[in-house]
């Protein structure tokens, strides 16, 4: 019983203390017929500090090269040819990771053709007053059982702004997989409306996830 406490406490530090090192933060909007998108993963260098000093060794190599493994033949190769994409690395004092920023005209055929079947992951399908937003899908071998995962992805967030010349009206907001939903909710603003996922609902998910905003 006094391990259970002590690892629910330490997981609970380690929540604490991680809480805003990784966010997903994404933009919807348009202009005329094109929906422009961007997206941006960014991670704060203060989780490679922790983790060093936690350690008791210090690195002189760029923790980020891990995250820039994921280039941009991984990530945007796989895109339909009509979406215009761009992938630009960020690394700065505080933070690294990787911003995409996507454009796709919504009238054309290639993009008509895109179902939730084969969108690519954060892309957003737009139409019949709905978005609907793929999550990407890990491995399954690899889903549930890392606590410390779990304990620092539960403090990290998925922000979405939509503009309001994508969508007017938002009624309902729910991540769902195939064991269940969760009502999300959101804030109105005058010109945007914004969104935020605990992305802990993803990681404990072993089946594919999305988001569907009516």
């Amino acid at each position: 019983m006094k391990k259970r406490w002590k690892s629910m406490i330490l997981l609970g530090m380690i929540t604490l203390l991680f809480a805003g090192c990784f966010n997903i933060t994404q933009h919807i909007s348009k202009e005329g017929d094109d929906l422009n998108v961007f997206v941006k993963f960014a991670v704060s260098k203060s989780i490679f500090e922790m983790s060093s000093s936690m350690g008791g060794k210090k690195s002189d190599d760029n923790p980020c090269e891990d995250i820039f493994k994921y280039n941009e033949e991984n990530i945007i190769n796989g895109f339909p040819k009509n979406i215009k994409a761009n992938y630009v690395k960020t690394d700065t004092e505080l933070e690294c990771g990787y911003e995409m920023y996507m454009s796709v005209d919504v009238k054309g055929k290639e993009y008509k053709k895109l179902k939730k079947s084969n969108v690519p992951a954060l892309f957003p399908l737009v139409g019949d007053g709905e978005i609907y937003i793929k999550f990407p899908q890990g491995d399954e071998e690899d889903s549930g059982g890392d606590q410390m995962g779990a304990a620092f992805m539960s403090s990290a967030v998925y922000r979405l702004t939509v503009n309001r010349n994508v969508m007017d009206k938002i009624k309902s907001v729910i991540f769902k997989n195939a064991d269940e939903s969760h009502d999300i909710p959101f804030i109105e603003l005058p010109d945007i409306f914004i969104i935020e996922v605990p992305l802990g609902f993803w990681v404990a998910s072993s089946s594919p996830c999305e988001l569907i905003i009516k």
